[in-house]
């Protein structure tokens, strides 16, 4: 129904025969295979049916993927919950799509208006051919080794840095967000260059620059800034404006319910590629700058809050520490609590914006089905503020991260270039070792310099509250001490957690001993020997 490799065989059924009627049955289509993905329609051609004719189509992918279709369809064909549509209308949609849903303004949106890949051309990007070897977590190298500061291939190649930022896609995301990858590129990518015909570097020239990004494979639309300086992989659509053509105006066209509509108009797969976006609807008339100041803020919004997380290379501290001062850890958490809600208040807000501007900008009338507002801010959870604030301790403990200074200090191994003198208030380990036990054995070990931290941070005076806030945080047992409950969760839960949000790509390695085993990461055990 949708396919561009079908154009061809849906524009013959259309012009030589005819669709007669046609139920789209969507997920569960074979119940007895037991699938869920995928997916069917049945229909009906007359091949003396003219192109006028009005044929009847049965929409049952409107309900859940699990739900019995045959009766789903008897339901829409007692109710006569169809829709009539004429073969000639579906000429009007790029690829001619079996669309039968929409309407005669959407229709005429497309007929009249320019394509968007005339304004802002789409491109695929680059396959390594061996991603293994060639892409890297940005923590994974030592962050010298990267030049971030790139925005053209044609740049000679001074810096002396092997990785670049990589653009791979990446989880349902809008605005801003899925910095986390590199890419191997040393010379201009000579190594993976030299593998061709298996690598492909395609548009080579747009390389490091701004552009608009998705991923390939979404359930939900969400279009994303890209920031210049990045490579982008083939798996993450990119977009870049012409000359005079204002990104944020696009990006907000694109994040709108009413491009959503468009989108799911021309393809209801998984797959959302370059070929689809160049063929979308630029409208004609003029784009409210309202709409460009709410992308502008919906993108620092999101902005700030990818970068809310260790796990961006542009974080500067974390949220609850920030916005500490006398009092206690409970009060800072509250205060969070409501900085969170007026933001996704805001979201809220400026997405409604976004949305009555794409619809005056294409000439729409608002649609109730069509409003699907999504929010960029995650909910604040206090288990998850208590798990990152002891991952914030031990990237200070450990020397990453420093409360006299923003961002990351120190990402490199051996030791090399570290200066104790960044750390006056609560001072790294000196040598990058720090005990982890469930019994109190050392002064310096895990739980007495998260205890040392919150003394730093939130002061003597509401010591024993703060950590008993943390404890009752992290899940403590009934009647367990607040030590022992932090202590437990550092010793048995946080290396678990520290592996869940750096995606088994730890950047701190746990030594753990067992009878004459020590082990030096997860699943791997070395023979015994003593650690110098």
């Amino acid at each position: 129904m949708f396919n561009s490799s079908y154009e061809e065989l849906r524009s013959g059924i259309v012009s030589v025969s005819g669709i007669q009627s046609l139920v789209q049955i969507g997920f569960n289509s074979f119940p007895t295979l037991n699938s869920k993905i995928a997916l069917a329609a049945a229909f009906v051609v007359h091949k003396r049916l003219s192109d006028k004719y009005l044929a009847k189509f049965f929409n049952c992918n409107d309900v859940s993927p699990a739900a019995d279709k045959e009766l789903i369809f008897r339901e829409k064909l007692d109710g006569g919950q169809f829709f009539l549509k004429a073969g000639a209308d579906f000429y009007d949609l790029p690829g001619s799509p079996i669309s039968y849903w929409v309407g005669d303004e959407v229709r005429k949106v497309f007929r009249d208006s320019k394509l968007l890949g005339r304004v802002a051309p789409a491109k695929q990007g680059l396959s390594t051919s061996d991603n293994e070897k060639f892409v890297r977590l940005w923590h994974e190298v030592s962050i010298d080794n990267v030049d971030f500061d790139r925005r053209s291939s044609s740049e000679e190649w001074t810096s002396g840095c092997r990785w670049v930022p990589y653009n791979k896609g990446g989880l349902v995301r809008r605005w801003y967000g899925n910095n986390e990858f590199l890419v191997d590129w040393k010379n201009n990518g000579e190594t993976i260059k030299g593998l061709a015909p298996k690598s492909v570097v395609r548009n080579e020239g747009y390389y490091f620059k701004e552009s608009i990004t998705w991923s390939d494979i979404t359930i939900d639309s969400a279009f994303r800034l890209q920031d210049g300086g990045f490579v982008f992989a083939n798996s993450a659509h990119s977009a870049f404006c012409n000359e005079g053509e204002n990104p944020y105006v696009i990006l907000g066209l694109l994040n709108s319910p009413v491009v959503e509509f468009f989108i799911g108009a021309l393809s209801q797969s998984l797959h959302f590629d370059v070929g689809y976006y160049n063929v979308l609807p630029y409208p004609s008339g003029c784009v409210s700058d309202d709409l460009v100041g709410a992308v502008c803020e919906l993108v620092e919004i999101s902005r700030n809050d990818w970068n809310s997380r260790e796990i961006s290379w542009s974080f500067r501290g974390l949220p609850i520490v920030s916005i500490a001062g006398e009092g206690s850890i409970c009060e800072a958490f509250e205060r969070q609590v409501v900085n969170g809600r007026e933001l996704k208040l805001r979201n809220l807000s400026l997405e409604d914006v976004v949305a009555k501007c794409a619809y005056e900008a294409y000439g729409l009338h608002p649609e109730d089905q069509l409003c699907n507002p999504r929010f960029v801010v995650e909910d604040i959870d206090r288990k998850q503020v208590a798990d990152r604030l002891c991952s914030y301790i031990i990237g200070c403990a450990m020397g990453r991260f420093s409360l006299d200074e923003y961002g990351l200090i120190y990402a490199h191994n051996s030791g090399v270039g570290f200066d104790p003198s960044r750390y006056i208030k609560f001072p790294a380990d000196v040598d990058g070792i720090i005990p982890i036990t469930d019994e109190p054995w050392f002064e310096d070990d895990v739980a007495e310099r998260v205890r040392e931290f919150v003394k730093v941070v939130w002061g003597d005076n509401n010591l024993v509250e703060n950590m008993e806030w943390l404890a009752d945080s992290l899940g403590r047992k009934s009647g367990e001490p607040a030590d022992e409950a932090i202590r437990r969760y550092l010793s048995t839960s946080f290396y678990k957690d520290h592996l869940q949000t750096y995606k088994k790509r730890p950047i701190y390695w746990l030594f753990s001993r067992e009878p004459l085993i020590y082990s030096t990461k997860p699943g791997h055990s070395v023979s015994p020997r003593r650690l110098r």
